[in-house]
């Protein structure tokens, strides 16, 4: 039995340097595995930022494609509006002008009006003031308005109003 024992112990023996060398070849494997692994994580991640490089160039060139299109049309835009307000313009003012003219007309016609009213009111206060001094006493509203209206005609006439 001791025999037996002793190639248990050595087949054992040889089983743990088999599993050991075999645990090495494992762990080379393994390393190697892993960097294999982070070469092709590297190499992807690289790829990646390549092309997220040449998407930026691309977006920016389209951008400034575009800029220049909007530039184009706004340039465009800017000068048909100039021509049609160049060629509204004329007429634009004109109408501008003769709404002007017609509102400064009635303006003057009112204050016109309003100016005559007043001469016309001190013109029979001045009349009152003249009769009443000039006769010594004060006059009816007929009598008053009668000699009004004849000083009015005579100034009329002498064209003083």
């Amino acid at each position: 039995m001791g025999i037996a024992i002793a190639g248990v112990v050595v087949g054992y023996l040889d089983l743990k340097r088999r599993q050991h060398g075999v645990d090495a070849e494992a762990d080379v494997k393994l390393k190697q595995a892993q960097e294999k692994a982070e070469k092709v994580l590297r190499q992807a991640q690289d790829k990646a930022l390549e092309i997220l490089e040449r998407a930026r160039m691309d977006t920016e060139n389209r951008n400034e494609k575009l800029e220049i299109r909007l530039d184009r049309a706004e340039e465009k835009q800017v000068a048909e509006f100039k021509k049609a307000v160049g060629d509204a313009a004329p007429a634009i003012l004109g109408r501008k002008i003769d709404e002007e003219f017609v509102r400064a007309k009635a303006e003057i016609g009112e204050y016109r009006k309003q100016k005559e009213t007043e001469i016309a009111l001190r013109a029979e206060e001045l009349v009152r003031q003249v009769a009443k001094q000039a006769l010594g006493k004060g006059l009816d509203m007929e009598k008053h308005k009668a000699l009004i209206v004849a000083a009015l005609e005579e100034a009329k006439s002498a064209h003083v109003l």
